[in-house]
């Protein structure tokens, strides 16, 4: 899976962000929101750098049915968006309510068919 540079997110991000395109009230926040999207982009690359390194220490099952501590390669996205959900809940909740959450939406996945093995690995990757 290709990751994509920060930096080009971010251009990408500024050109759909014209004057034009945007509400008066968006341009008077553009400043910040920008930072905040840079910020965004950085951690997110991050993370992805990170979970690809996890995963290729993962033994990848070729197949229909992996075994415990393995994925097949179909899953490798759903690795991936289930990372960026635990990264989002990270950044929203704290105490009790983070771990109900973190709970709630690892039972989801495993019930997608993720193994429970390697999302709590995938867990452990996210800060």
């Amino acid at each position: 899976m290709a990751n994509r540079d920060p930096i080009l997110r971010v251009a990408k991000w500024t050109a759909r962000m014209q004057q034009e395109a945007i509400s008066p009230l968006m341009q008077r926040k553009l400043a910040s929101a920008l930072a905040s999207y840079s910020a965004s982009a950085a951690a997110s690359f991050v993370l992805e750098q990170d979970l690809k390194t996890l995963l290729t220490g993962i033994t990848c099952h070729v197949g229909p049915a992996p075994g415990p501590g393995q994925y097949t390669p179909g899953q490798v996205g759903m690795f991936f968006a289930y990372a960026h959900r635990v990264q989002a809940i990270k950044a929203r909740y704290t105490g009790a309510s983070l771990a109900m959450e973190l709970t709630a939406v690892h039972d989801q996945w495993v019930a997608r068919g993720l193994d429970d093995t390697v999302l709590t690995q995938v867990e452990g990757v996210v800060s």
